[in-house]
């Protein structure tokens, strides 16, 4: 096999390890949620979360993400690459500390006082823990992040279970879980990476820094925009219609995960690779096998995730929590579109084209933001979700022509339009019609035959290459 697809399925077989093993541990983490806390506090979790989610690349300046690029660069020198943003990363979280005391003496209510700081060291922990994932990711340490990945999700499950079931210790409970998590493993990661033998603190190079944040600046109002679209929602729902539809809301989040699990996993191995073989004279033969495959798998998936949609959320979620799974189809087709714009945005990274990673983020959001305000009084919480899969179909209209410029897909269109008009199908029955189980199973084996046969001159080259190496 062509050293170039074995290596991205070599990376993704890893970080299905990682990534399986936390999410997994993630999802056992929402039926304990649904029992022990109300759909007020569990909202209330999902806030902090949200904000945690937000603030992260505004107050780092999305530095971990430059350490990744420019520490896969061979012009640089890896050590002096990460002894800058450690440095800058110490600085920024000094001046964390400082806002977060400020903000706690004189601004804040009491509740509200401690939050903040509780806030403001998780973040402390959070920015050290994503720079030095993102430099063992760089360096080829992938065994170290994906074993890192998982011990981080298992403190935090067993830290839930100790405060939040055992103790009862509701939303603090939380809090300390997440803090106490991300310091942990961060300790374990300069431990194993050998940040005092490797880091140097006094090789500081600011033209080396310059570089770094011209680059990564531009990926924070990309990141702010990207927030809008998956976060944003939160506050919404929260203003008009109540922190207990926000507990309803993370739920019905919580299935299209399924998708989102298979995605995060591709696109660590799949940026890693669009980096690599960027200068690839095959590149676009490259990159259009794979983006075949690739919207073959997920669009199966999210076909087959709609078959068990109804049953999955009976059978682990409380009875409060049930009534979610009218709204986790159009969240599905949300994450399907958001897995296909990530597919695209790796191509800008690799070209180091961050400000128009930024340029299509921002639609999207605009589109959210305005559709929400505009609809969520006349459909309620469906409207939160139809918007946020309008603005990522959006996205991955305006990527898939962008990045004509960068490299050449070649596109299976007709496979594209049936398979939408089959997934359509499906959101009608679930959304409309209540779901019926045997209409679900019949446009999902439709799926699937149209999925293989419209796909075989990709699919049989792959098979009889991988029998041919194993073969060898």
């Amino acid at each position: 096999m062509k050293k170039e697809y074995k290596t991205l399925i070599d990376n993704s077989i890893l970080f299905t390890i990682t990534n399986v093993g936390s999410k997994i541990l993630s999802f056992i983490l929402v039926p304990i949620y649904t029992y022990v806390l109300t759909t007020t506090e569990y909202g209330i979790t999902d806030l902090i979360s949200t904000t945690l989610s937000l603030l992260l690349p505004i107050v780092t300046l999305s530095i971990f993400d430059a350490v990744l690029r420019f520490a896969m660069n061979e012009k640089y020198d890896r050590t002096t690459i990460l002894s800058n943003g450690l440095v800058f990363t110490f600085f920024l979280n000094v001046i964390i500390v400082a806002v977060a005391t400020i903000l706690s003496l004189f601004f804040l209510k009491n509740d509200f006082k401690y939050y903040i700081i509780w806030i403001a060291l998780i973040l402390c922990f959070q920015t050290l823990y994503s720079l030095l994932s993102q430099y063992s990711r760089a360096i080829g340490k992938l065994k170290l992040f994906a074993f890192c990945g998982v011990l981080n999700t298992f403190f935090f499950l067993i830290l839930n279970i100790v405060l939040i079931v055992i103790y009862k210790m509701g939303v603090n409970g939380y809090i300390y879980s997440m803090a106490i998590s991300f310091a942990v493993v961060t300790i374990i990661y300069s431990i194993k990476l050998h940040i005092w033998e490797v880091v140097n603190f006094k090789d500081k190079n600011t033209d080396i820094l310059k570089l770094m944040l011209k680059y990564s600046v531009p990926l924070i109002p990309n990141s702010l925009m990207w927030w809008i679209i998956t976060s944003s929602d939160r506050y919404i729902i929260l203003y008009y219609l109540g922190a207990s539809i926000n507990g309803i809301y993370a739920v019905a989040t919580k299935i299209p995960t399924i998708i989102s699990l298979f995605n995060g996993i591709f696109f660590q191995a799949w940026q890693l690779s669009a980096i690599e073989q960027m200068e690839s004279q095959a590149k676009d033969r490259f990159y259009s096998n794979i983006f075949k495959l690739y919207y073959l798998f997920l669009i199966l998936a999210t076909s087959g995730v709609f078959v068990v949609i109804k049953p999955i959320v009976n059978l682990l979620f409380e009875s409060s929590y049930q009534i979610s799974w009218i709204y986790s189809p159009l969240l599905l087709l949300a994450v399907l579109f958001q897995a296909l714009s990530s597919f695209f945005g790796a191509f800008y990274i690799a070209d180091q084209d961050t400000k128009t990673v930024f340029k299509s983020s921002c639609i999207g959001a605009v589109i959210n933001l305005v559709g929400n305000l505009l609809l969520v009084n006349i459909l309620g919480l469906q409207a939160v979700c139809l918007t946020t899969f309008i603005s990522f179909f959006v996205i991955f209209i305006y990527r898939c022509v962008d990045t004509k410029k960068i490299i050449k897909i070649d596109f299976n269109l007709k496979f594209i339009i049936i398979s939408i008009l089959i997934i359509s199908l499906q959101v009608v029955d679930i959304i409309i019609f209540k779901f019926n189980l045997y209409v679900q199973l019949f446009y999902f084996v439709c799926m699937l035959i149209v999925g293989l046969v419209e796909n075989k001159n990709v699919i049989r080259p792959m098979i009889s290459e991988l029998r041919r190496k194993n073969v060898k």
